[in-house]
């Protein structure tokens, strides 16, 4: 750690297999002559509005929201977190400024680990709640991950430009601002 792009990818489930599996497909595409060309993206953990469904932390956003102590696994995991605007400007210049089968990681290049993540969304909620923790939760979940991003801050002169905290709370608001989600 930290990941880089040449790091040979080692997936333990279906999701980043199946992530894996589709830049397999795509390298006959990149060796090929055309006037097509493929690259791609490395995105690390995204969060922010409209993010909903299973993922860490909308999950534990609507937890909070409805004053529910949140469960969760293994509070020291460690993530990658990124605000999605971040992601997306990263990808806007990966297609711009990206060359044929270039690969690209886009992400903060710092470790968060599960339990920040759920103390930072507790304060900013304001409530006093406790988490509770069940370290065999996915138990073939990697323990650490995060990537470095260098060489998409220097070839695309990329940089995040909202930090974890900001991007937490901008998130916890839009959830505020959308409680008929909170049942989801």
């Amino acid at each position: 750690l930290p990941l880089k792009e040449d790091t040979q990818p080692n997936p333990v489930d279906v999701y980043s297999s199946a992530n894996y599996a589709g830049e397999i497909l795509l390298k006959p595409f990149i060796l090929q002559e055309s006037a097509t060309q493929f690259l791609i993206t490395r995105a690390f953990n995204k969060f922010g509005p409209n993010q909903v469904g299973d993922w860490l932390i909308p999950r534990t956003i609507k937890q909070v929201l409805n004053k529910k102590n949140p469960k969760l696994g293994n509070p020291d995991s460690t993530r990658d977190y990124s605000y999605i605007s971040d992601i997306v400007n990263g990808y806007m210049l990966a297609m711009e400024f990206g060359k044929n089968g270039d690969v690209f990681n886009i992400g903060s290049g710092k470790e968060t680990s599960v339990r920040q993540v759920v103390e930072t969304i507790i304060e900013l909620s304001g409530f006093d709640l406790t988490p509770s923790w069940d370290t065999q939760y996915r138990k073939n979940d990697l323990l650490r991950s995060f990537g470095d991003s260098s060489k998409a801050r220097k070839e695309l002169v990329w940089e995040p430009k909202i930090d974890f905290r900001d991007g937490i709370e901008m998130t916890v608001e839009w959830w505020k601002e959308h409680p008929e989600l909170f049942g989801l």
